[in-house]
C-alpha cells in the first residue's frame, strides 16, 4: 500500500478492511510504504503491517516516483506478482484472496480491480484498456514479468511528479477487471490539483464503476 503522511484520515480503516477481505491469510509480506515521514502513521497501522518510508524521512516526492520505487523493490525481492492498494478503498468480500488468485490474459501488463474510466464496458471479463489515459491504480496486480520492467535506471519523467496511474498505463497494458470488487472511498485528495474532485456528479466515476458491493463474494464473482 502506498500513503502520505499528508492524509492519514483514510489509513486505519483501510487496513483493516483488506485484512478483513483476505488480508489476514495473505501469505505475503504486507508492507505500508510512505510518501514522507512516517512515525505519526506508525500509530494507525495494525498488526501484521510493515511500515516503510520511501524518503528516508524526508519530504514527499509524489506518487509516480513512489510507485516505481515500490515496483522496484518487488521485483529485486523476486515477487511472483505485487498487490498494489491506495489508502483510501473499501473491498469487496475475500476480495483480497480473489485478487491473489486472478492472473488474468497473457497481453494485461496489470490488472485493475476497479474501474475508474467512463466508457469501460460493464459486462464481465478483462477488458483491454486502449484509452489516452488510464485512471485507477487504487487496487491493482502486477505480474513479476511487469515488475521486472522497473528494475534498473530510473525512467520517471521529470516535471508533474503525481498521476501514477496515467504513467504506468503509459508504460503496461492495463486490463481493467469487470465487475469491480474494489471501490474508492477517498473524498478528500492529496493531489494539490484534485483539491476539488469530489465522488458525485461530474466526478462520480472516482468512486468506482460497476462495483459489485461490499457483500458481493469476490470468490465468486471473479469465477
Amino acid at each position: 500500500m502506498l500513503t502520505t503522511p499528508r492524509r492519514p484520515q483514510y489509513l486505519r480503516e483501510t487496513l483493516h478492511a483488506i485484512d478483513a477481505a483476505g488480508g489476514f491469510d495473505f501469505v505475503g509480506r504486507k508492507v505500508v510504504f510512505v510518501d514522507g515521514p512516517a512515525p505519526d502513521l506508525v500509530p494507525l497501522v495494525p498488526g501484521g503491517w510493515i511500515v516503510l518510508t520511501l524518503t528516508a524521512g524526508g519530504p514527499s516526492r509524489g506518487t509516480r516516483a513512489s510507485m516505481r520505487e515500490i515496483l522496484r523493490r518487488a521485483a529485486e525481492a523476486d515477487a511472483p506478482y505485487l498487490l498494489y492498494f491506495e489508502d483510501d478503498v473499501r473491498l469487496a468480500r475475500n476480495a483480497v484472496t480473489a485478487m491473489a488468485a486472478f492472473a488474468g490474459p497473457s497481453w494485461a501488463g496489470f490488472l485493475s480491480f476497479m474501474a475508474m474510466n467512463p466508457g469501460t464496458p460493464s459486462f464481465p471479463g478483462v477488458h483491454r484498456f486502449t484509452g489516452p489515459m488510464f485512471w485507477g491504480t487504487q487496487a491493482i496486480r502486477v505480474p513479476l514479468r511487469s515488475l521486472l520492467r522497473f528494475v534498473g535506471a530510473d525512467d520517471t519523467p521529470a516535471g508533474y511528479p503525481h498521476a501514477c496511474d496515467v504513467w504506468l498505463g503509459q508504460r503496461l497494458v492495463p486490463g481493467i477487471v469487470i465487475p469491480s470488487i474494489v471501490r474508492h472511498i477517498g473524498a478528500v485528495s492529496s493531489i494539490p490539483s484534485q483539491a476539488g474532485h469530489t465522488l458525485l456528479g461530474e466526478h462520480s466515476h472516482r468512486a468506482g464503476l460497476f462495483y459489485a458491493g461490499d457483500l458481493a463474494d469476490a470468490l465468486q464473482v471473479l469465477r
